[in-house]
């Protein structure tokens, strides 16, 4: 079997099927432009020489006919047929070593007749594996999704909640860097795979908490960089990566930002990733308006008593000393 992901077709069926119409052939072949080969019972070197030529005939170096007949040695004709695709996209080659005497007409209506099989199967496992490719997507966004809290019991677990989410975004999202900045109230969680150099960070960090929230808070909408002209009209030009960040809204103003970054190598940023970190940039804000006022920005009476706490530790155990203010 084989095709892109090398099980899109059945090489041997065809072959078999093509080999059971025409009984007098002496050998088939069904070829992929990959240059897989499938031989059902090539009896002789000739045969056998007649179906590696098949190869070379539709090699990448030999742009071939859609059909043909080649003279071997006097005896045997090599008898070929293009299958292509809807998109005229190659999808096989279908060849079959006859006697010399055969009906060319015949032979080609036959491999024409198998084409239109191998053409139908094709689409259809085409068909099936991209749904199974969007099923296993949306597994992982579920997954994503439902692995990233957004509740909280206390002041005190923001920001485990809040990384755990910026972890997340790494981990299934296939991004390198994912940034969650909130400069009003001192919220910065970072996360990034070990493949992006060190020195990569403080620059991300720097143009996305200047030019790129700048931007943000000025739209309200989220950004999209998947190429040179999109960073231009964000006026990001440092950003050399593919960048998708989302606002994070806190009584309905632009408080902040997630983002995540994938390098120039990886696969641009599609619609279901802009969907899905809208939906985590929801959850982020939800985490922060637990513990502050939507109003004013502060935090509630919650967050203080949490401060108030902490700092009381620490005064009986560290002699630290600290100040309040009422205003």
């Amino acid at each position: 079997m084989y095709g892109d992901s090398k099980t899109l077709l059945n090489a041997d069926k065809y072959a078999e099927l093509t080999r059971r119409l025409l009984p007098e052939s002496l050998g088939v072949s069904l070829v992929s432009p990959t240059d897989d080969l499938c031989g059902v019972k090539p009896g002789t070197s000739v045969v056998e020489t007649a179906l590696q030529r098949l190869t070379l005939r539709f090699s990448r170096e030999h742009r071939a006919e859609d059909s043909g007949v080649e003279n071997l040695d006097g005896n045997h004709k090599l008898h070929y047929l293009a299958i292509k695709s809807q998109s005229e996209a190659v999808i096989a080659n279908l060849g079959v070593v006859m006697p010399a005497r055969a009906d060319a007409a015949r032979v080609i209506e036959v491999l024409r007749f198998v084409s239109r099989f191998v053409c139908d199967d094709y689409r259809l496992n085409e068909e099936l594996l991209n749904i199974t490719d969007e099923l296993a997507t949306r597994y992982e966004e579920l997954n994503l999704v439902y692995d990233t809290e957004d509740e909280l019991s206390d002041f005190g677990e923001q920001d485990d909640v809040l990384f755990k989410l910026v972890e997340n975004c790494v981990d299934y999202l296939d991004v390198d860097f994912v940034a969650l900045m909130v400069p009003d109230k001192g919220i910065h969680k970072s996360h990034y795979v070990s493949a992006v150099p060190a020195q990569r960070i403080p620059i991300l960090i720097q143009e996305l908490s200047g030019t790129v929230l700048e931007e943000l808070y000025a739209s309200g909408k989220g950004i999209v960089i998947n190429n040179p002209a999109d960073a231009r009209h964000v006026k990001a030009p440092a950003i050399l990566d593919k960048l998708l960040c989302m606002p994070i809204l806190v009584g309905g103003q632009v408080d902040g930002m997630l983002a995540a970054v994938r390098g120039v190598s990886h696969a641009d940023f599609t619609n279901s990733d802009r969907n899905i970190l809208e939906v985590l940039a929801r959850k982020a804000s939800k985490v922060i308006q637990t513990n502050y006022d939507a109003a004013t920005g502060l935090i509630k009476r919650v967050g203080l008593e949490y401060y108030l706490e902490k700092a009381l530790f620490a005064a009986r155990h560290t002699g630290s000393t600290f100040t309040v203010l009422q205003a």
